[in-house]
């Protein structure tokens, strides 16, 4: 069976003017690795000014998000927050609230201090905004999960099992 193209439009929000260019950096690395990643994914992301960001949780605990709802129904959701969050983790920047399409975000600080790999916290935050979303007939799991051939924690850090991973979440099967 032949992967077919699938359409997927990311909001990517920013809270403040001054970010906006940084918003801009991120969704051109993210649009790179995306494409090298998963060519039958076509990815449009749009970069736009939070004008009604939401909260859930209490800020300063582990329950605490802020997020911003995608504007155009079917589409999904990030906002790029300058807050910071109580991680329940190592790594994590944002919390696991974003399952089933909802919104998400990711922090800035974060990003900013990975550099070149901040595509990579991007796109893992996408997928929680994916989960439970068809790409090729198979629903796409919550990329937190611990698929068997992805269980080692070794091979989760290194780099090319991250490529594999994310390749196997987007059902790209060359």
């Amino acid at each position: 069976m032949e992967d077919k193209i699938v359409k997927f439009t990311l909001e990517l929000y920013y809270e403040k003017e001054d970010d906006k260019s940084f918003a801009e950096e991120e969704k051109f690395k993210l649009l790179k690795l995306v494409s090298q990643l998963a060519p039958h994914i076509h990815l449009e992301v749009l970069i736009l000014a939070a004008t009604n960001p939401l909260e859930e949780g209490t800020e300063g605990t582990s329950e605490y998000m802020p997020y911003h709802l995608p504007n155009y129904v079917g589409n999904q959701s990030l906002l790029i927050t300058n807050k910071k969050l109580v991680a329940k983790g190592e790594g994590y920047i944002c919390q696991g609230k974003t399952n089933n399409g909802k919104p998400g975000c990711v922090v800035k600080s974060e990003l900013e201090s990975k550099k070149n790999k901040s595509s990579y916290c991007i796109v893992h935050e996408w997928f929680h905004t994916l989960c439970g979303q068809k790409i090729n007939g198979r629903i796409l799991c919550d990329p937190d999960c611990l698929d068997p051939r992805f269980n080692s924690e070794r091979a989760r850090l290194e780099a090319q099992d991250w490529h594999d991973w994310y390749k196997y979440m987007l059902r790209w099967e060359p």
